[in-house]
């Protein structure tokens, strides 16, 4: 998922690497009033696919600019057994657009939406935290040195160890 700006269907595609329905994150709609104000948060769940599924060990790799449908992925993934995310967090830019058209014709989009984990972690402008936080230097990627992946490689081995 890293360097990956979204898209669409990463629900869907989470539904791919669950055994079982999973709630995943809250989603909690701006209101009409203030900045601060929003709805009833709703629950999010994502169900597992009919069609092929991976159930082991995962190690996903993130970075800062993982952002929209990566991120739903992101979240769904780290939410699941055996999985280990492996980077820096996500771009914490989740919430769907809300579109005006101006009287001049413009458009213009607003983030509309304040999205939560179960726990009640704020992802919005925050991201989904690594399990293993490593981040690449200039330096490193100059001399075609990857840390990130490095470590996420390590980490995979550790788990099949286990």
């Amino acid at each position: 998922m890293r360097d990956n700006g979204g898209g669409h269907s990463g629900y869907e595609l989470a539904g791919h690497f669950l055994r079982e329905r999973r709630l995943v994150n809250y989603k909690a709609l701006r209101q009409p009033g203030g900045y601060e104000q929003f709805g009833a948060e709703q629950a999010f769940y994502v169900n597992p696919t009919t069609g092929p599924r991976f159930l082991g060990l995962l190690v996903v790799l993130t970075s800062d600019q993982t952002a929209s449908a990566a991120e739903d992925l992101t979240i769904s993934l780290a939410r699941r057994p055996r999985t280990t995310l492996v980077g820096t967090a996500t771009k914490g830019m989740l919430s769907d657009m809300h579109s005006i058209r101006l009287p001049n014709g413009l458009d213009v989009t607003l983030s509309n939406q304040r999205y939560t984990t179960p726990d009640g972690q704020l992802l919005e402008d925050t991201g989904v935290q690594p399990t293993v936080a490593v981040k690449n230097t200039l330096a490193e990627l100059q001399q075609q040195r990857d840390a990130v992946l490095q470590r996420a490689l390590s980490e995979a081995q550790q788990l099949l160890k286990k």
